[in-house]
């Protein structure tokens, strides 16, 4: 990833993360020094996060818990939230799908094996 695009999306990524800590403290119609008190953080810590600031990753574990929300959801917009769920169902599906597979041919070989004995 090139500097612009990677400094591009950290500032993605901050926007994303101060918007969602905003909402998360607006919905739970807390001030930021309820939020702060909550996630025992200061309230400038709030401010900072919420005003696309970095913070370090533990008080956002904090504030997340605070809010009763996880990181994945703090870190990523929905659509890729969404993409995310997709891709694993899909590799789900497909492991499942390999494993009855196999569960078939093993099944298969019992029977094929009781029979052959039962002549």
């Amino acid at each position: 990833m090139r500097k612009k695009e990677y400094t591009e999306r950290l500032i993605f990524i901050l926007d994303l993360v101060g918007n969602k800590i905003k909402a998360g403290r607006q919905k739970k119609d807390w001030s930021q020094d309820q939020l702060a008190k909550k996630a025992k953080v200061s309230r400038g810590t709030i401010a900072a996060a919420e005003n696309s600031q970095a913070i370090s990753l533990d008080k956002l574990v904090e504030i997340a818990d605070a809010l009763e929300i996880s990181l994945f959801e703090l870190f990523f917009s929905e659509a890729e939230q969404i993409q995310y769920r997709e891709r694993v169902l899909k590799e789900m599906l497909s492991k499942d799908s390999i494993i009855m597979r196999m569960m078939g041919i093993a099944v298969k070989q019992t029977l094929e094996s009781s029979s052959e004995k039962e002549k």
